[in-house]
C-alpha cells in the first residue's frame, strides 16, 4: 500500500511492491499442516488428497503469474517450518512435563508464546473428529 502510494504521487515506478513470499501459499499450506496434524491417521486418502492440492495450488499461483517462484517457495518453507515447529516444541513441552514433570516452558526462556499458548492444556490432543450432528441424529440416548 506505501509501495502504491509512492508510486502515485511520483508518478515513477519507483518500487515493486512485490513481497518476499506469497501469502496465497500460506493458507493453502497451513491449511493442508492443520489437516493433516489434527484429523485421524487412517485418513490417508484426506491427507494424500490435501498434500496434492497444495502442490497443485501453488502450481496455479505460479501459472497464473500472481507470485515470482521463489515467494512461493520460501512461503511454502517458512509456514511449513513453523507450523511443525511450534507443534513439535508444544508436544514436547507436554511430554517432558508428564514423563519428568518438569516444566521446560515455565521460564520462559525458550517460547513464551508457546507457554502462554499451552498454559492451560493437558496435555498432547488427541486427533479425534466427528461431526456433531449426524452423532446427534444416529447416536441419540434412550430415556
Amino acid at each position: 500500500m506505501v509501495c502504491q502510494l509512492i508510486n502515485q504521487l511520483t508518478n515513477q515506478k519507483l518500487i515493486s511492491g512485490d513481497y518476499m513470499f506469497s501469502g496465497h501459499t500460506i493458507i493453502l499450506t497451513m491449511f493442508n499442516h492443520f489437516i493433516n496434524e489434527y484429523t485421524r491417521g487412517e485418513w490417508k486418502g484426506l491427507h494424500i488428497i490435501t498434500w496434492v492440492l497444495n502442490f497443485f495450488g501453488m502450481f496455479f499461483i505460479l501459472a497464473a503469474h500472481e507470485h515470482y517462484s521463489i515467494d512461493v517457495f520460501i512461503a511454502f518453507y517458512i509456514s511449513s517450518r513453523v507450523f511443525t515447529n511450534y507443534h513439535t516444541v508444544a508436544n514436547l513441552h507436554h511430554s517432558v512435563k508428564e514423563n519428568t514433570g518438569t516444566d521446560l516452558l515455565s521460564q520462559n526462556f525458550y517460547f513464551p508464546l508457546i507457554g502462554y499458548l499451552e498454559e492451560h492444556t493437558k496435555g498432547i490432543i488427541p486427533n479425534e473428529y466427528e461431526f456433531p450432528v449426524i452423532s446427534k441424529l444416529f447416536h441419540q440416548k434412550t430415556e
